[in-house]
């Protein structure tokens, strides 16, 4: 992915997610040209990492939509957490009520945030994909995540906090669970469409 496609990913995503969503502006949290281009490279590193470490070790190991949202969702919140969550600065503020850990509460944000990205990734690939063109309206209308899975979501997403805590975050474990939640989407529209052929056939 090029810079310039990365950065579209922030516009197009990100920047609609924060306003809409989370009701803030990136310019609120200062995610400014210099976290960004930050970002990019950490995920350019990733990216080549990947190629070096597990490309050439199996030569049918390819990266997909999954890897390259994991690889996002990594770089997100490892530089959030080299540069101390300084660019999150006002949601600090908003948090120091003296009654939750601030700190956890900025993990979560910030994981939060880039688990929504890394969605909005896959779903932006499965809709530009000819393969998948019958899922496409159902991306576009209601996004890949059932609400009924909302409460398992925010499970995944606490346990990818832990694990990053401890330097053990990784994107092939990023890339199974994003891998699952996809084959769950798909699974649940291919039983939307047969039983609505079931039903024209009664």
């Amino acid at each position: 992915m090029t810079k310039k496609k990365f950065n579209n990913i922030l516009t197009s995503i990100l920047i609609p997610y924060l306003k809409y969503v989370q009701k803030i502006t990136d310019t609120q949290l200062n995610l400014n040209k210099e976290f960004r281009s930050s970002v990019f490279d950490e995920y350019d590193s990733i990216k080549e990492d990947l190629k070096e470490k597990w490309m050439k070790k199996y030569p049918k190991f390819l990266i997909d939509r999954n890897k390259i949202a994991a690889s996002f969702y990594l770089a997100f919140v490892d530089v959030a957490k080299k540069r101390k969550f300084k660019d999150f600065n006002s949601i600090k503020k908003l948090c120091k009520n003296g009654k939750s850990n601030n700190n956890d509460v900025i993990y979560l944000f910030v994981h939060t945030i880039a688990f929504n990205v890394a969605i909005g990734i896959i779903e932006s690939f499965i809709y530009k994909d000819k393969k998948d063109e019958k899922y496409h309206s159902y991306v576009n209308e209601y996004g890949i995540i059932a609400e009924k899975d909302e409460l398992e979501i925010g499970y995944k997403i606490n346990k990818f906090i832990l694990a990053h805590k401890v330097n053990k975050l990784s994107v092939p474990s990023l890339a199974f669970i994003f891998s699952s939640i996809e084959r769950n989407f798909k699974a649940r529209i291919d039983r939307k469409e047969n039983c609505k052929k079931r039903r024209k056939c009664i």
